[in-house]
């Protein structure tokens, strides 16, 4: 089966699901999706802001969505910490599941947490090693950011990228973003400086809660409630997949270093970025500390049976109820 072909199947799939789901869920009225059975569930986050805006950062949903989300959650299944999910630390008759964040965006520390914090519910949260470089952005927010502000062709690695359905593509049709996933650093640092002075992009205060970071101070404090843990999530964001195994390793040590100096402790966990890495690189990972390592889906087959890796199902803010709850029960879409 070719990759295409393959690809093509996928969605079909997913889609005719949706559509039973939804068909299944208007004649039971939901009550269907309230049967608790046994399982393990790790969702994910990212971001939260006022009012569920896609248009900039389209992994983001509103402090409203979240709370609700926690609070159906919290009513039908059992929501239990990172540490005591994979440490079989849950009932064996309920779903279990556990809340984390990635990217360290600092509304997590303003809206989350508050959150959390009401309803005594624990989540980790992956952070970047940004600050510990010249950037105050990650890549992914810088270009989501500048693609949604400019309009003018650009020049990225020599290659020239025209505005297409709000997307930046290549002259073969593949955007920006998507070269920058299978791209290592040395591409992906170029976007930066790629994009012309666009109107807007100086007062990025308006936007900043999209994409701006929690500081060092701020990384502390999360870490210092009793509803959180702070874990590491990369050092750039990298996509430790495309570059060799020696930087892979060099990155994810200063990372390490880094978060360690700044907590005062050592850091177990990682989520790899983008969910990228490679069979040798859990190897590596596990031989530095990292007992704990946290994918988005499986990549490779041994996965499943492998201890020290797990995978997680993110929230999707384009879904209904009834199939987001589908997909967590049945840690699928």
């Amino acid at each position: 089966m070719t990759n295409s072909f393959y690809t093509i199947y996928k969605k079909t799939g997913y889609h005719i699901r949706r559509i039973g789901i939804d068909m299944t869920s208007r004649f039971l009225r939901n009550n269907w999706l309230l049967n608790d059975r046994p399982g393990k569930c790790i969702l994910l986050y990212h971001g939260i802001d006022l009012i569920g805006q896609t248009s900039i950062n389209s992994r983001f949903i509103s402090a409203q969505l979240f709370a609700q989300q926690l609070d159906f959650l919290q009513k039908h299944y059992h929501l239990v910490s990172l540490s005591d999910l994979v440490s079989d630390k849950i009932d064996p008759d309920r779903m279990n599941i556990a809340i984390v964040f990635d990217d360290g965006y600092r509304n997590n520390l303003q809206l989350a947490l508050p959150i959390l914090e009401k309803r005594q519910i624990h989540a980790t949260f992956f952070v970047t090693a940004i600050n510990h470089t010249q950037y105050s952005m990650l890549w992914a927010d810088y270009l989501d950011l500048a693609s949604n502000l400019s309009h003018a062709k650009i020049t990225v690695g020599g290659d020239e990228y025209n505005k297409k359905n709000g997307v930046y593509k290549n002259v073969h049709g593949v955007s920006l973003k998507t070269m920058c996933k299978t791209h290592d650093w040395s591409f992906k640092k170029k976007i930066y400086t790629s994009f012309p002075k666009i109107e807007g992009l100086s007062q990025l205060e308006e936007w900043e809660i999209y994409w701006k970071t929690l500081s060092d101070e701020e990384i502390i404090k999360l870490d210092k409630s009793k509803y959180a843990s702070v874990e590491l999530h990369g050092y750039y964001h990298e996509n430790l997949d495309v570059c060799s195994h020696t930087e892979a390793v060099r990155l994810i040590t200063m990372a390490k270093h880094y978060l360690e100096n700044l907590l005062q402790r050592e850091v177990q966990s990682i989520a790899f970025p983008d969910g990228a890495y490679t069979r040798d690189l859990i190897q590596s990972c596990f031989e530095m500390g990292f007992k704990k390592q946290y994918a988005v889906d499986y990549l490779f087959p041994e996965d499943k049976t492998d201890p020290r890796i797990h995978s997680r199902l993110t929230i999707n803010p384009f879904t209904n109820l009834s199939h987001q709850v589908w997909a967590i029960l049945n840690n699928k879409y």
